[in-house]
Parts: structure tokens; sequence; C-alpha cells
């Protein structure tokens, strides 16, 4: 019962589980990080669009050179095409990445592998040290009580040979020195 009492109450305990379950965490992780991953990414962006064609653009041969209307005009043009959205770029892909060697990876899964086996080796060595201190306080408390009663024992066979020799004094068969 105190080695259940003595492993329930340890902060020590405690604190190893946490690094234990803290080390799972870490090797899920490195797990899925060497795992094929797919991905559904997008983005949406406002552009606020405006100016004046420069002189010196020229066109493609064979294309004609064209400026939208829409497009001329100053900051205050650019801002107000800005708020209006009228310029959104809208883009959304999938991003398939399959790990090919990925020796980061490995080495994080080897990682935090080693560093749950030093936990779980802390943990099973706090546990050994809890046993020991456990079991010297009951031999401790067992010495302790033995002692208690050798002492009450004594103290009565002292107490028999005061009786006996007070009764010597009385009848004379003893002097005080």
């Amino acid at each position: 019962a105190a080695l259940a009492d003595a492993r329930r109450s340890r902060p020590e305990l405690a604190d190893v589980d946490a690094r234990v379950k803290l080390q799972d965490v870490e090797i899920d992780a490195a797990r899925d990080r060497l795992r094929p991953q797919l991905d559904l990414v997008g983005s949406y962006t406002a552009r606020g669009l405006a100016g004046a064609q420069h002189d010196g653009v020229r066109a493609f041969p064979g294309l004609p050179l064209s400026y939208p209307d829409d497009l001329r005009g100053s900051l205050g043009s650019s801002l107000d095409n800005l708020a209006r959205h009228r310029f959104p770029d809208l883009t959304a892909g999938i991003t398939l990445t399959i790990p090919l060697g990925h020796r980061a990876a490995r080495a994080d899964l080897a990682s935090a592998e080693s560093g749950k086996r030093q936990a779980t080796t802390i943990r099973e060595r706090l546990e050994l040290q809890i046993t020991l201190e456990v079991r010297n306080a009951v031999v401790a408390l067992d010495t302790a009580a033995r002692r208690i009663d050798a002492a009450r024992a004594a103290r009565a066979a002292a107490d028999v040979q005061l009786q006996a020799e007070q009764e010597r004094l009385k009848v004379g068969m003893s002097t005080t020195r």
C-alpha cells in the first residue's frame, strides 16, 4: 500500500510520464513527415492596377499592342480598382509531396524514439528508487518499533530489579553503598 501511495503521489513520476507522452507525440509527428502528403492550396489577391502606357513599350512582332481603358489613371484610380476588386487573382491547386530520402525526418524519428527510451528508462530508475526508499522506511519503522519494545522490556526488567533491591534494602541484605 505504501508503494502504491508513493507511486501515485510522487511528482517526479508525473513529470517523467508527461515527458513520455510528449515523446509519443513527437514520434507520431516524425512518422507523419515520412508519409506522402496531399495538400489543397488556394489564394485570392486583389490588385489595384492603374497607370499610363510607357512610350518605350513595343509590341511583340505579329501581336497588336492594346492598353485597356480600365488601367488608365493615377494613384486614385489604382486605389479605386483595389477597393472594387476589379482585378482579382484567384488560384487553386493540389500539391502532392512524396518523401524520398528525407534523412532529416528519419533522424527526427530516431531522435524521438531515443528520447522515449531514455524517458522510460528514467521512469524505471525512479520507480526502483521509490521502491528502495519505501522499503528502507518500512525497515526503519520496524527497527524503531523493535527498539521501543526492547526499551519497554528493559524498563520493565529495571523496575523488577529496583523492586528486588528495595526489598533487599528493607530486610537488611543490601546497603546503599
